[in-house]
């Protein structure tokens, strides 16, 4: 298991955040496993400080979702150890074992234009300077 910084779990899987989870709780440490196969999150849980694990893997279109969470450990480090165990573990399994069977429609990739660039670029011609 090796340490994430925030912006490496944001990019992979920033989405997955309930914009209401700051209201609960405060994300502390991220992790990764089998060249970001899964993903590990600590927090704490502000309404009674204790702390969540949460082991995230890709679903069948490729998002990050929760496959296993463990809730009220005392410590941090205790978290962090749980993720640790249980990651070792869960990297072994085919990546088909974490697809959730709710999944619909293709994979989505972030970097495939949506529009046809012809006619977005005016038929080849450049596109007027974006007012500042």
């Amino acid at each position: 298991m090796k340490r994430l910084s925030k912006l490496r779990f944001d990019a992979l899987a920033g989405y997955i955040r309930s914009p209401y989870s700051v209201l609960f709780a405060e994300e502390l440490d991220w992790f990764q496993e089998g060249d970001e196969k899964l993903l590990g999150l600590v927090s704490i849980d502000t309404t009674d400080n204790d702390y969540v694990a949460t082991v995230l893997a890709r679903d069948k279109r490729g998002r990050f979702r929760t496959v296993e969470w463990q809730i009220d450990l005392p410590f941090r480090e205790q978290a962090i150890g749980w993720l640790q165990t249980k990651m070792a573990v869960l990297v072994e399994k085919p990546a088909e074992e974490f697809h959730q069977g709710d999944e619909e429609g293709t994979q989505v990739d972030f970097f495939e234009p949506i529009v046809d660039m012809a006619v977005c670029c005016q038929m080849g011609r450049p596109l007027p300077p974006h007012p500042v």
